[in-house]
């Protein structure tokens, strides 16, 4: 069932004068010409939280650009899937783009089923961003994420080095029609290229939620009894809390992608040794920011916005959790804030 949230009113902000000064778009004259602009967003998986960060991101960035810009009413349309479906996101793509989506944010799960799907919206009068995963060859404007092999190089180095250059590692990889999955493990498998006396385990695929990735994981690590570690294109495993009590904590080096509240306490505990953050944050306030830019103040938008990681280990946990509370992550326990 679609879910509309109405961001604001514009008229009722004026009377009540608690939005502060506004600045009329100079395409859209006075407060009497309203433009409302419905803005769809997809990520991969409602079981994923890194998606819900995103849609908090998406929602503060709309309170800010309504209270913002006079003549301006943004309606915020959830349709991600309750569990990673790439038909199903092409599907909402379509949808929205028949029922008058201005704007389309997508995390693509699969990009040669959601090219097809993206090319359509567009050509109904939609604009397309992608977030966290793209779809390089469709007709999306821009794409906000890492440099995904960057970030999978990052990984397999962080992992390597911890190891002492030597080893038997295995990848926890995720969806393998994700674009930005297949990005970071092709780029830790061409980092393990310059390491011989590194011996892989192989790269192991499954259904991006924590009970999937947990049981792969536990099957590896019975399949493999000389394993010394993991290195992880995201950080599944640690959504769910049973990995706390079925995983022996420093039996196994760790480094994954993703350090969202939910996974801190793995780092605490010391059954992960490094995580790669992501301002997962951003891909919705940049989003929606990139949205207002080309469509009501008619800006031009760069085709490829970046975003930097942040290595989170036991050292910087306190800092890195104070950044989340910043960015409107609830959940985070005191003491983390505090360390």
């Amino acid at each position: 069932m679609k879910k509309l949230t109405l961001i604001t009113a514009v008229i009722l902000a004026l009377l009540l004068g608690a939005c502060g000064p506004k600045t009329d778009s100079p395409e859209n004259g006075s407060a009497d010409e309203v433009m409302t602009l419905k803005i769809t967003m997809i990520g991969k998986s409602g079981e994923n939280p890194v998606f819900d960060s995103a849609r908090e991101g998406a929602e503060s960035a709309a309170r800010r650009m309504t209270e913002k810009h006079r003549g301006l009413e943004l309606l915020l349309d959830w349709q991600t899937p309750s569990q990673e479906s790439a038909a199903k996101q092409a599907e909402s793509v379509r949808r929205a783009a028949d029922t008058g989506s201005a704007g389309i944010l997508v995390s693509c799960s699969d990009d040669s089923l959601l090219t097809e799907a993206i090319d359509y919206a567009v050509s109904r009068g939609s604009a397309v961003i992608t977030f966290d995963s793209d779809a390089a060859g469709s007709k999306r404007f821009s794409f906000i994420g890492a440099d995904e092999a960057e970030l999978g190089r990052k990984v397999m180095s962080a992992a390597i080095e911890r190891l002492g250059g030597s080893g038997q590692i295995a990848i926890l990889a995720g969806n393998a029609e994700a674009p930005n999955l297949r990005e970071r493990v092709e780029a830790m498998m061409a980092v393990l290229e310059e390491h011989p006396l590194i011996e892989l385990a192989g790269v192991f695929h499954h259904a991006e939620t924590g009970p999937e990735a947990l049981a792969v994981m536990e099957t590896v690590n019975a399949d493999y009894p000389e394993l010394d570690a993991w290195a992880m294109a995201g950080g599944w495993p640690f959504f769910t809390e049973d990995l706390m009590s079925r995983l022996e904590a420093g039996k196994y080096t760790i480094v994954a992608v993703d350090a969202i509240p939910e996974m801190l306490q793995y780092v605490e505990s010391g059954h992960v040794q490094l995580l790669w953050g992501q301002p997962s944050y951003s891909w919705g306030s940049k989003g929606i920011e990139a949205m207002v830019d080309s469509l009501y103040l008619k800006k031009s938008v760069s085709e490829s916005i970046e975003h930097s990681v942040i290595p989170v280990s036991i050292d910087n946990l306190g800092g890195w959790s104070r950044q989340l509370r910043a960015w409107g992550f609830r959940g985070l326990p005191e003491k983390y804030l505090t360390m």
